[in-house]
């Protein structure tokens, strides 16, 4: 986040529970740097449990609120072949490919 009148600007992020309505992490500090924040027992999102959370970003008189989900993205091996994995999960990939699209 950055601000071009005044890099010093607080700026506050919330990450709030749509189940519970509770703030689940929040960070406060000057625009231009780096937040990081934690969320506790935080519910992933996967295909068959798409948990989404609301983010609320304040900013000087500004807020604007949007949503996010949670997850880890890699590669590993499973059964002696690289696969990408959804929440350290294999999961197919099912789609149309590019020649038959076309």
């Amino acid at each position: 986040m950055s601000s071009s009148g005044n890099s010093s600007a607080q700026v506050q992020i919330d990450v709030i529970d749509r189940k519970s309505n509770k703030t689940v992490a929040t960070h406060t500090g000057a625009a231009n740097e780096q937040c990081t924040f934690a969320v506790d027992s935080v519910s992933l999102w996967s295909p068959d449990s798409p948990t989404l959370y609301d983010l609320k970003v304040i900013f000087g008189d500004d807020e604007v609120t949007s949503y996010t989900g949670f997850r880890t993205v890699s590669r590993g091996e499973v059964n002696g072949i690289q696969r990408p994995l959804l929440n350290g999960e294999f999961i197919f990939q099912f789609g149309t490919l590019d020649q038959g699209f076309w």
